[in-house]
């Protein structure tokens, strides 16, 4: 199966979603299929409590070759980080 089909895309969102839920200062993850989120290709959703995004968890989106789309500021020390695969 090609690396950029649907269902490998969607089972490497859902590997990264439990690799950042296992990081400190990561409150919660949501992955979203292209059908159900407001962007074009599998999207994960991880709220953090750091001031910036943690070492562990640009690792981990470093070894799934996920790009970051958005890090908004939800509330103090609350970062929603929104990545793409």
């Amino acid at each position: 199966m090609s690396e950029h089909c649907p269902r490998t895309t969607g089972n490497r969102a859902r590997a990264l979603a439990r690799s950042l839920e296992a990081c400190d200062d990561v409150l919660g993850v949501d992955v979203l299929d292209p059908n159900e989120g407001p962007h074009a290709e599998w999207t994960v959703e991880a709220a953090l409590t750091a001031d910036r995004i943690p070492a562990r968890v640009v690792t981990e989106l470093a070894e799934a070759d996920a790009a970051i789309l958005q890090a908004p500021m939800r509330a103090p020390g609350v970062h929603q980080l929104v990545v793409a695969l």
